[in-house]
């Protein structure tokens, strides 16, 4: 298990420094990318709402950055997630992950996007080191997009991914 941990920490550590940054963008259909990317979940875990779209992306990174967001939503949400991908304003699209669970306090999502910050020193289990979201976040900027966190009016948690249809590093 600490070498499963160790293993885990490491590959956040890389990613987050920049080991995703030579992989090549390919053209994708994102919902059945997703659907296969959720897959191993159990059918109680995960809800997809996927609306077919194709977008060019570099699908190990972006892969990471959603597998971070269902983690963290299944770690410290409540499930069953909603995976969500939609088209978005300005030729872009979203992925969406919802949990049930109550969020982040507005006030400390600033530091919950920080790399190394765990808001609750309890929530870090084993193989945890405060990078999810910073990566995730790292993963968008370089998609040319951006992460957002949400605290809807009807409940739950969401953090969602904000990205244009065409990759501005192609």
């Amino acid at each position: 298990a600490d070498l499963d941990a160790l293993e885990r920490i490491t590959s956040q550590f890389l990613l987050f420094a920049g080991g995703g940054d030579a992989e090549p963008a390919v053209q994708l259909p994102l919902n059945q990318w997703l659907a296969e990317l959720t897959a191993p979940l159990e059918a109680e875990q995960v809800q997809l709402d996927l609306t077919p779209l194709e977008a060019r992306v570099q699908p190990v990174a972006l892969g990471r950055a959603v597998g971070n967001l269902i983690e963290n939503a299944l770690s410290h949400g409540q499930a069953p997630l909603r995976l969500v991908l939609r088209p978005a304003q300005a030729d872009g699209f979203r992925i969406e992950v919802w949990d049930q669970g109550p969020g982040i306090p507005a006030d400390q999502w600033p530091q919950a996007l920080m790399p190394f910050q765990r808001l609750d020193r309890a929530r870090g289990g084993s193989g945890h080191c405060g990078l999810g979201l910073a990566i995730a976040s790292r993963v968008a900027e370089a998609h040319g997009g951006s992460l957002e966190l949400r605290d809807p009016a009807q409940g739950g948690f969401s953090v969602c991914l904000l990205l244009p249809l065409e990759d501005s590093n192609s």
